[in-house]
């Protein structure tokens, strides 16, 4: 019961943060997708702290889809590492829609 309610509380602070565009933290893989769903523009681990002018270059250079494509491809060990291997498992519909609507941007 701990556990969900920790889980409830950081996604209620999660989605509070989304609506003035920008995520603090994210506990699953759920609430990655939820602030994407949601409309934030990028998330940072806060281990990448000291990388953080890559990733605001990129928010602030690419549109929604190319810049998610491109954070995601820079955080996939991050995620792995975070999350497990099959981190994507928990929705694939979603993760193969983003893929498919994504890879018809240009990201690089």
């Amino acid at each position: 019961m701990r556990c969900i309610h920790y889980q409830v509380y950081k996604l209620y602070y999660c989605q509070h943060d989304v609506k003035r565009d920008f995520s603090l933290f994210l506990t699953c893989p759920e609430a990655l997708k939820r602030s994407m769903e949601m409309g934030a523009r990028a998330y940072l681990p806060k281990e990448k702290l000291g990388e953080i002018v890559p990733f605001l270059e990129d928010v602030l250079t690419y549109e929604y889809l190319p810049g998610w494509k491109r954070l995601l491809m820079k955080l996939e060990k991050t995620f792995i590492i975070q999350w497990g291997e099959y981190w994507k498992k928990s929705d694939e519909t979603f993760w193969k829609e983003f893929e498919e609507k994504a890879k018809h941007k240009i990201v690089w």
